[in-house]
């Protein structure tokens, strides 16, 4: 992801809430992503690297949640990017209703060069709107009773970058990432989302999500 990681790191040290720490996790990357987390390192404090050997990207994240020590865990994929009142937003949202994890949506996008290639236009199409949901799901439920709402309006979406996580929350139930599988967002979302006892969406798009070539959710899967 070195083509991205600046913008992504950038859009973390930006934020309105700046009391943070930033855990970079270097899953033994073959590209320039850790010279560029390097210099970003060098005049940031917040940004803590971690350097592993492949393990893939649910090893990756447990890693990372080992070393949190923040009272929330959000993760980010190194591709895509969050506004600048994000953080800060979910929050206080947490604190003001004492929930376990808020929900929240996504922008999909790609970039110029990208748009040649009619596969990833087709799949931008796809995730044009995929990451909106269009019901109201903003008062205070059981993630078992929002599932069950989400589900029944075909609005259900695994992703992790879309949620913010009570930490105490979380490892409590010891939500780590099942490890050496892909889509391994869909069984921990699932998890969360049945153990959790106050959940609430809230229905902006705080999230930017690159749609391109060498993503996970584009590129033809292997057996």
């Amino acid at each position: 992801v070195e083509k991205y990681i600046v913008e992504c790191i950038s859009s973390v040290q930006s934020q309105t809430l700046n009391n943070i720490e930033i855990i970079c996790v270097n899953d033994g990357s073959t590209d320039n992503s850790l010279v560029f987390l390097r210099d970003l390192a060098r005049d940031d404090k917040r940004i803590k690297i971690i350097n592993t050997l492949n393990g893939g990207r649910s090893s990756a994240r447990n890693i990372g949640v080992e070393k949190a020590r923040g009272k929330y865990i959000y993760f980010l994929d190194g591709d895509d990017f969050i506004i600048k009142d994000t953080l800060l937003t979910l929050y206080e949202e947490c604190e003001k209703n004492e929930l376990d994890i808020v929900y929240f949506d996504a922008d999909s996008f790609c970039e110029k060069n990208d748009l040649k290639d009619t596969n990833i236009k087709n799949k931008l199409k796809f995730y044009d709107k995929y990451y909106h949901r269009t019901n109201d799901y903003s008062s205070i439920r059981s993630g078992e009773q929002l599932f069950i709402d989400l589900h029944t309006n075909d609005e259900y979406r695994a992703s992790p970058c879309l949620q913010f996580i009570r930490s105490s929350f979380y490892h409590i139930n010891n939500l780590n990432f099942y490890e050496k599988i892909i889509h391994e967002d869909n069984l921990f979302t699932l998890r969360g989302m049945l153990l959790a006892g106050r959940v609430k969406h809230l229905s902006k798009a705080f999230y930017r999500r690159r749609v391109h070539s060498n993503s996970t959710m584009t590129k033809p899967e292997s057996i």
